[in-house]
């Protein structure tokens, strides 16, 4: 659990949480969820503040395929108020050095 506490000069505080569970299992492989939830405000020009709900969940992995090499990869989407929704795929390889 994650706790996100924003003060930003000339707005309200916001507050945001993020809950996410992993699963590990092997070495170090993992496979996890996460939800959170909460306001955030962020800059949009000419001292102005937006203000809005947000939303987010998303699936992760990380499995070893030897010991050098291993696949990450997540799922998410994100919804920041009525400003937008954001969604996405990513998948990666890394090495152990």
């Amino acid at each position: 659990y994650t706790l996100y506490v924003g003060w930003p000069e000339g707005a309200d505080t916001s507050v945001s949480h993020l809950l996410r569970i992993d699963r590990y299992y092997g070495r170090s492989n993992r496979i996890g969820i996460l939800a959170g939830a909460g306001k955030e405000s962020e800059s949009v020009g000419q001292d102005r503040l937006l203000t809005s709900n947000t939303r987010t969940l998303g699936v992760l992995g990380r499995h070893w395929l030897n010991r050098d090499w291993a696949l990450s990869w997540s799922a998410s989407w994100q919804r920041q108020g009525d400003v937008y929704n954001r969604g996405g795929v990513r998948v990666g390889l890394r090495r152990k050095f």
